[in-house]
């Protein structure tokens, strides 16, 4: 192989390693991240990661506005949202356990209110054990009856959500558990999104790999919608 024909291969092997990195989302920096209520937030991993640890009562970590890499409007409609979630201690100080997620929406932070916000959460706690999606106090009989629980009982690490213009958000949890939910949240109060994770008492809770990319149509076929 000649010098001149090797030295353009590595050219050219160049230029399409930067064409690849371009076009692969980064994972949104978790830096300028505010702490809410009763939550000590952790920032590490240069900006990447994550960490919630609230004590006697829940708190949330809410993300800035800059550092979600949105459009200028600022609106999470048909973005999908991804991120892996690990929960780092288990409470035993009473019966619900392991218990946090995200939220988004209107409110900078009020997770029992009819101000617009999706809340996504995974909880212990026997009797409603599972993942729910909600935007308001629920009875005890709704979050029986809409809980979700995958196969193996346990929370997935990696969770997704695509955000449609329809009103549609369609929830992954891991690989085996997917569903598409019609929310109450009005679409327009999802166009100026307050977004953050949050964690229920004295949980410790794992953020890392945060996600938000335009939700790509072609796979509509996939999920049925």
């Amino acid at each position: 192989m000649s010098t001149i024909t090797f030295s353009l291969r590595c050219i050219l092997s160049g230029l399409v390693h930067e064409i690849i990195n371009s076009k692969t989302p980064k994972p949104v920096k978790f830096d300028g991240t505010i702490g809410l209520l009763n939550a000590n937030c952790n920032v590490t991993n240069d900006g990447e990661t994550l960490e919630i640890l609230t004590k006697n009562s829940e708190g949330a970590c809410s993300v800035s506005f800059k550092q979600l890499n949105l459009s200028e409007k600022k609106s999470l409609l048909n973005q999908t949202l991804s991120f892996k979630i690990e929960f780092l201690s288990t409470p035993t100080h009473n019966d619900v356990g392991r218990h946090g997620g995200i939220y988004y929406g209107e409110s900078n932070y009020k997770r029992f209110t009819h101000d617009g916000n999706t809340i996504v959460e995974w909880i212990d706690r026997n009797w409603d054990r599972g993942y729910h999606v909600y935007e308001k106090v629920e009875t005890e009989a709704e979050r029986i009856e809409k809980r979700l629980l995958p196969l193996n009982n346990e929370p997935a690490e990696h969770w997704k959500i695509t955000i449609l213009e329809n009103g549609e958000e369609l929830f992954e949890w891991g690989d085996d558990l997917k569903k598409i939910i019609k929310t109450e949240a009005q679409i327009q109060l999802l166009n100026k999104p307050y977004l953050g994770f949050w964690a229920y008492d004295f949980n410790h809770i794992k953020i890392s790999n945060f996600i938000i990319q335009p939700y790509n149509r072609s796979d509509d076929d996939e999920h049925g919608i």
